[in-house]
């Protein structure tokens, strides 16, 4: 059948029969299988199932029915890949699943190759964020490292205990840490370095100024909030209580 719209002719369609309500059925049983609840996936997955069983353009040759069945199937294994990766909140492997199938398909990739490269992806994404996460519960005000303090110009400063700190060895005992100095010889500084080197190790950590650590426990009184607060401080590690006195 010739199609037009607005007097405009649009591509030759043929209908290969009835238009029946089994590829609405196929991509909702598939979708239903693999948790597939996100609307965009599971429009494009029932298009998909409609376009392979219902229409043909005018024009096609037989032969290629084969590759466009591959096709067809290589798309859905994707889509339903994707839906199982946002379901689990597989965020890494979801980003790089084209790239390495792609490259798979192109070098004939082993599949235990395969697998280990996306897991692997997964893994280093999942301590990005959890590396982000702790930086920002941190709520450190300056972002700076052992690496970057400048140790050239603070001569009262003895580097390799600074370094010897920065292995942690005191968070493990469990040991107080108390930095004391004249005006500008980098204490807050050492103590954000360090603070951000146990975030970056796996710790959870909290950087307070002694202000706001006092007005926070003073609040609490109103509502009866202080023992959660004095437990939630005491999870942390380290706790960096600044200008103390």
């Amino acid at each position: 059948m010739d199609v037009y719209f607005w007097r405009r002719p649009v591509t030759r369609v043929q209908l290969k029969r009835s238009y029946p309500a089994q590829p609405f059925l196929g991509a909702l049983e598939q979708a239903l299988k693999y948790g597939m609840f996100d609307l965009t996936r599971l429009e494009t997955l029932v298009l998909r199932h409609v376009a392979c069983d219902f229409f043909a353009l005018a024009g096609d040759d037989d032969d290629d029915g084969d590759n466009d069945d591959q096709d067809d199937t290589t798309h859905t294994t994707r889509e339903a890949l994707h839906a199982v990766m946002h379901e689990l909140k597989f965020k890494g492997m979801d980003r790089v699943l084209d790239t390495e199938l792609d490259r798979a398909g192109r070098n004939g990739t082993p599949p235990g190759e395969l697998i280990e490269r996306l897991l692997s992806e997964q893994a280093s994404f999942h301590r990005e964020r959890a590396l982000a996460y702790r930086v920002g519960q941190a709520r450190l005000p300056w972002q700076w490292t052992i690496d970057t303090f400048p140790f050239e110009r603070q001569s009262g400063v003895n580097k390799a205990q600074i370094l010897g700190l920065a292995g942690l060895d005191f968070l493990r005992r469990t040991e107080n840490l108390v930095l004391s100095g004249g005006p500008g010889t980098g204490k807050t500084a050492i103590a954000l370095s360090l603070l951000r080197q146990a975030c970056v190790n796996g710790w959870r950590g909290r950087f307070y100024s002694a202000l706001t650590l006092l007005d926070e426990l003073y609040a609490s009184l109103a509502d009866r909030a202080t023992t959660r607060l004095l437990k939630s401080l005491s999870r942390m590690q380290p706790l960096v209580v600044d200008e103390h006195g």
